[in-house]
């Protein structure tokens, strides 16, 4: 372990161009809830607040897979029924919702920053209300390239709408219930 805690350390220098992070916290909890490791570097500590962010993705994975587990959605079923809003997305079962679905965050993307001029609209990085994924274009043909961004957030903001409704609880009690308790967050 003493490599690895070299190594974190080292990530979060800011005067080394190594740098990945201005903070890190890493900590490993095994059975029974015993703590086998912590370690903070950089800004980071252990009263350290952070966004979850793109973590949120595993939250909702596990959720997803908890529903499936419990019978309430079956892995390959068509769930236009439960998210309406889902019917008229081009979803193709087996496929991975990853970064060529076409869409992206305006930060990223001076055209969509143009679009976004001209259309007199300024969607905002994170909307909580997803419905203006529905009107944002594409950049480019949904698999015929790559971009970081919005699609797997549209996907799963729509997921855990799901989730939500075949647990019949609102988002909180859903990932309060099902992940976050699993994860003791």
């Amino acid at each position: 372990m003493e490599a690895f805690t070299k190594n974190l350390h080292a990530s979060t220098d800011l005067s080394s161009p190594n740098a990945v992070s201005a903070g890190i916290v890493a900590t490993a909890v095994g059975r029974g809830g015993k703590k086998l490791y912590f370690e903070a570097a950089g800004d980071g500590t252990g009263d350290s607040l952070w966004w979850l962010a793109s973590q949120g993705k595993l939250f909702c994975t596990v959720a997803v897979l908890q529903a499936v587990e419990r019978g309430l959605i079956g892995l390959h079923d068509d769930v236009s029924d439960i998210v309406p809003e889902l019917g008229h997305l081009p979803i193709v079962d087996g496929e991975n919702p990853d970064g060529t679905s076409g869409l992206t965050y305006n930060l990223f993307n001076p055209t969509l920053q143009k679009w976004e001029k001209e259309q007199g609209s300024d969607l905002p990085l994170l909307n909580k209300n997803f419905k203006s994924f529905e009107t944002m274009p594409l950049i480019f043909e949904h698999g015929t390239d790559w971009a970081y961004g919005s699609g797997l957030v549209c996907i799963f903001n729509y997921v855990n709408l799901g989730v939500s409704q075949v647990t019949i609880s609102d988002s909180g009690t859903s990932f309060s219930g099902a992940c976050f308790a699993l994860t003791r967050i």
